[in-house]
C-alpha cells in the first residue's frame, strides 16, 4: 500500500515538473485586436523608412566629403601651376617674394643671396646690392639673382643699370613675366619711351587686367604726345580700377592737351573725389569761372 502511494506521489510530481517546464518555454504573446495590429504595423513601417533615410543621408554626406577631399587634394597638388600675382608698385615687395628662391648646391652663393635679402629687409639697399653682386660673382647667369639685383637698383634709382639686369635675367630664361613690367618702368624713368612701351605691351599681352600697367602705357604715350593713345591707356586703367585717382588725373591732363576742357574738368573732379588732392589746384586753374581758357 505504501509502495503504491509513493509511486502515485512520484508520478504526480513528474507531471507537475513537465507542466512547469512547458509553461516556462512559451513566449509572452499578448493578444491584439485587428485594429491595434494594423496601427502597430504602420508605426513599424514608418520607423523603417526613417531609418533608411538617415542611412541614405549619411551615405550622401560621405560622398560629398569624399568629393571635397578630392578637390582639396587637387588644389594643393604640387604639379599645379601657380597663378601670377600683380607686380607691386614697390620693388621691395616684389623682391621679398623671392627670398626663398635661392636654390644652389653652392653654400657660398646661398649665404650671399640670403644676406642680400636680409639687408634689403632692413632698407640697407647699398649693401644688399653688394651681396647680390657677390652671389653673381659665383653664379653669373642665375636669372633670379639678376632679377633681384635689378629690383634693388630700382630702389636706388639706378634705372639704367637696372634695365640691363632685367634684360640679362630675361635672356637667362627667367620665368617671371613681371620682369617685363619692371624693365618697362626702368626704361620709362630713363626716357626710353619706345622700348618701355614694348615692355608694357608685352606684359599686358600676358596679364591683361593689371591697372598700373595700362597707367604706364598712358604715361608713355603722353610723353610721346600721343594723347588719344594716352587717354585709351588711362581709360583702361580706371575701368579695371574705378578708384584709381592718379589715372583720372593723368587722363584729365591728356584731355586738356586735346582741348577737351569739359572732359578735363570732369576727370579732375573725379580724381579729387578719389583722393588726388593736387587736382584741387588744377580745378581752380581750369574749371572755375574765370579760369584760363584753352
Amino acid at each position: 500500500m505504501s509502495i503504491t502511494l509513493i509511486l502515485l506521489f512520484v508520478l504526480a510530481a513528474a507531471a507537475l515538473i513537465i507542466y512547469l517546464v512547458k509553461s516556462g518555454s512559451k513566449e509572452f504573446k499578448p493578444k491584439l485586436t485587428y485594429k491595434e495590429r494594423i496601427e502597430l504595423e504602420r508605426k513599424i513601417d514608418e520607423e523603417s523608412k526613417h531609418t533608411t533615410k538617415i542611412v541614405a543621408d549619411s551615405e550622401i554626406d560621405l560622398e560629398i566629403d569624399s568629393e571635397t577631399e578630392e578637390v582639396a587634394e587637387k588644389e594643393i597638388s604640387p604639379n599645379t601651376t601657380p597663378v601670377y600675382t600683380f607686380p607691386p608698385k614697390d620693388c621691395l615687395e616684389e623682391l621679398l617674394k623671392l627670398e626663398k628662391m635661392a636654390d644652389s648646391t653652392n653654400d657660398e652663393f646661398n649665404l650671399a643671396f640670403s644676406s642680400a635679402i636680409s639687408r634689403a629687409k632692413e632698407n640697407d639697399f647699398r649693401n644688399s646690392l653688394t651681396e647680390f653682386s657677390k652671389a653673381l660673382d659665383i653664379l653669373s647667369d642665375d636669372p633670379v639673382t639678376l632679377y633681384c639685383r635689378a629690383l634693388i637698383k630700382c630702389k636706388l634709382d639706378n634705372y639704367e643699370s637696372a634695365a640691363g639686369d632685367f634684360t640679362s635675367a630675361i635672356s637667362a630664361n627667367l620665368e617671371n613675366v613681371n620682369a617685363f613690367f619692371y624693365r618697362g618702368v626702368a626704361r620709362y624713368h630713363i626716357k626710353e619711351y619706345s622700348v618701355a612701351l614694348q615692355d608694357f605691351t608685352s606684359y599686358v599681352n600676358s596679364v591683361p587686367d593689371y591697372p598700373l600697367a595700362f597707367h604706364y602705357i598712358g604715361l608713355v604715350k603722353s610723353k610721346t604726345q600721343d594723347y588719344n593713345g594716352a587717354i585709351e591707356g588711362f581709360s583702361t586703367a580706371v575701368e579695371l580700377n574705378p578708384l584709381f585717382a592718379e589715372a583720372y588725373f593723368e587722363r584729365a591732363m591728356a584731355k586738356e592737351y586735346l582741348g577737351d576742357r569739359e572732359g578735363c574738368c570732369s576727370d579732375l573732379k573725379a580724381a579729387m573725389n578719389k583722393g588726388h588732392l593736387d587736382s584741387y589746384h588744377y580745378i581752380r586753374k581750369y574749371c572755375s569761372e574765370g579760369g584760363s581758357s584753352s
